[in-house]
């Protein structure tokens, strides 16, 4: 983010004026001077943030559960000055929002969420339902990790645990009963249980039906549930689901899809 403004200055030539610049030229720092930025650090990757001088807020869930740090006198973040600075907080909760608008607003087309549930998702020809990681709505500690499986056009959740979820808005459903067969990567199933919630439907997961410890690439027909007409929001969540709680244990570690496939009456 901060290369192009330094190289430009370094070479004398003029940044561009038709795009906005995030960055900053870092050749101040040489010079035993601060860097000036007119645009706070910001972060969009498993979780949201932006940094402020000495402060930070992070944003959680649905963006309606803030912290906010003193990185100078707290660098490890753990006194959460949220409800002591309430001015400041909203100060930079609303700074945060106008840069998330303006990135996604000149972001690529595929990159582009729906608020809440992630791209939408259409069902193929046949009716099957492929849900996977990168068209997620994520909160709390999920996230869709980049690494190689990303540089091989693939994507997996790295983990699920107990304060994160992931979210689907599927558009064009026929109502019924569909299958669900989940693959997860070199993954594990705990004692937890998720929970997969259509919103009128309900089917639990966990070493009942995805199996105990393993390794390796496991395919598994975890199961039914059933999906209204229209249009469906789908959660994967863990059944004991605590937004307030610390990372526990992984459930389902690096899940790599969810296929519904409807059952043919």
């Amino acid at each position: 983010m901060d290369f192009f403004p330094t190289i430009c200055q370094i070479a004398g030539a003029s940044l561009p004026q038709d795009r906005t610049i995030d960055g900053a030229s870092l050749l101040p720092l040489f010079n035993g001077k601060k860097i000036e930025r007119n645009i706070p650090l910001y972060w969009r990757y498993h979780g949201m943030a932006m940094r402020d001088g000495d402060w930070k807020i992070i944003l959680k869930g649905n963006m309606e559960k803030c912290e906010l740090y003193n990185l100078r006198d707290d660098i490890a973040e753990e006194n959460n000055l949220a409800e002591k600075e309430p001015e400041r907080l909203a100060r930079m909760k609303k700074k945060f929002l106008e840069i998330n608008e303006g990135v996604e607003k000149e972001g690529p087309e595929w990159w582009k969420v729906e608020k809440g549930t992630g791209r939408p998702v259409f069902p193929g020809v046949d009716g099957t339902i492929v849900l996977k990681p990168s068209d997620a709505g994520t909160f709390g500690s999920m996230g869709y990790q980049a690494y190689s499986d990303i540089l091989q056009g693939k994507s997996v959740f790295q983990g699920i645990t107990r304060n994160g979820y992931a979210e689907w808005g599927i558009k064009n459903t026929s109502p019924g009963r569909y299958n669900v067969e989940i693959t997860f990567a070199y993954g594990r199933s705990e004692k937890g249980t998720m929970v997969l919630d259509s919103g009128c439907d309900i089917l639990a997961l966990g070493t009942d039906n995805l199996g105990e410890e393993r390794r390796g690439i496991n395919t598994v027909t975890a199961g039914e549930i059933h999906l209204s007409a229209g249009e469906s929001t789908i959660n994967l969540k863990p059944e004991n689901y605590d937004p307030e709680a610390k990372k526990g244990k992984v459930i389902i570690d690096a899940l790599k899809r969810i296929i519904l496939t409807p059952i043919k009456l």
